[in-house]
């Protein structure tokens, strides 16, 4: 997961301009309001989806490859009620075991990911029988 300057400094920030513009608001609202249980969101990028999770939520994991978003997406942890455990992964390469998760939630990541088929296959497999891929 090893990233250059750009990767790391001017593209978080882009991303956070581009995410925090008011259209998204009401799409989150309705797509994680949905979301329950333990929840694992993949490609966390700035934290934007954060303050918008319901307050019942048993746990929040939300993965990304990009070390460059950590810093951007703990500064929204804060407008959080839920704790957030945020990691560096690869949505093709999840490192829970299968079924640990109640709802898998993915927004604006997929299109970002080298190999999308690999990362839904590891998406169904975290998911609990039941349980909800949001995106």
């Amino acid at each position: 997961m090893k990233r250059g300057w750009y990767a790391r400094q001017v593209f978080p920030r882009l991303v956070q301009w581009s995410m925090g513009q008011a259209g998204f608001i009401p799409l989150r609202q309705s797509l994680l309001s949905q979301a329950s249980g333990e929840v694992l969101e993949i490609g966390f990028g700035t934290g934007a989806n954060f303050k918008f999770y319901p307050s019942q939520l048993h746990s929040l994991t939300a993965i990304d490859p990009n070390p460059g978003m950590i810093p951007l997406a703990r500064s929204l942890q804060a407008e959080t009620m839920i704790p957030v455990h945020l990691a560096l992964a690869l949505a093709e390469a999840l490192p829970f075991p299968p079924s640990s998760f109640d709802t898998v939630v993915s927004t604006m990541t997929l299109c970002s990911v080298p190999l999308p088929s690999k990362a839904l296959q590891e998406l169904l497999r975290v998911v609990r029988p039941g349980g909800r891929f949001l995106f």
